[in-house]
């Protein structure tokens, strides 16, 4: 983990860290949305329909900006 973390902090990503990141940001993405939709939506649609739209539009979300986030690492 250590390893992991000297490799982010420095710049070099290899393929292990690069997956680990894309994972964490698939389950917060999904854990955020669905939560969100709860929130928002529970009342009017139900709890579970909301749940399963705001994961979709977490993961969404969440995917690209990491990707973005990965990229700019590798390039600084």
């Amino acid at each position: 983990m250590e390893l992991m973390q000297q490799n982010l902090a420095s710049g070099q990503l290899d393929i292990a860290s690069t997956i680990v990141c894309l994972v964490l940001a698939l389950v917060f993405g999904a854990g955020g949305g669905a939560l969100g939709g709860m929130k928002l939506g529970g009342q009017f649609i139900g709890n579970k329909l909301s749940a399963m739209m705001g994961m979709t539009f977490g993961v969404i979300a969440a995917l690209p900006g990491t990707i973005l986030g990965l990229i700019v690492l590798k390039f600084i």
